[in-house]
């Protein structure tokens, strides 16, 4: 005599069987795969703080972002902008690095952003509400 659960997953097991993956996701091509990674978004990884121009690695985490990638360095984010960015008003947090070798197939952006006035508004702005 056995366990009754253990007798009941036999009879289910072998009454139904299991769905064919075809069936249910429909037929899966190395093409349409190839498609989908082309079109995967990713970040832009800009390669500057929009406040002081400071250079940003890609590989290394020292770089916050908006979520419009607004890109700021750890010390314009923290002590000048307070963890606020400037231009949406959204929160800034760290940006994640991208390794070496996802670099290569997968490069960061060359697109420059630089505040003409750097961020001395923004400085000016979160005295006063802090004053």
């Amino acid at each position: 005599m056995g366990c009754p659960k253990v007798a009941w997953r036999r009879r289910v097991s072998d009454e139904f069987e299991r769905p064919n993956a075809n069936e249910f996701f429909g037929p899966w091509s190395a093409d349409k795969a190839k498609e989908s990674r082309e079109n995967t978004m990713i970040l832009e990884m800009r390669p500057n703080c929009e406040c002081c121009g400071k250079e940003l690695p890609p590989d290394e985490a020292v770089a916050g972002i908006c979520s419009f990638e607004c890109t700021f360095c750890e010390e314009c984010a923290s002590d000048i902008l307070q963890g606020i960015c400037p231009n949406c008003g959204g929160n800034i947090v760290a940006r994640p690095i991208r390794p070496a070798e996802k670099l290569l197939k997968f490069p960061a952006s060359s697109k420059r952003v630089l505040k003409a006035d750097g961020c001395t508004e923004q400085r000016s702005q979160s005295r006063r509400v802090t004053e």
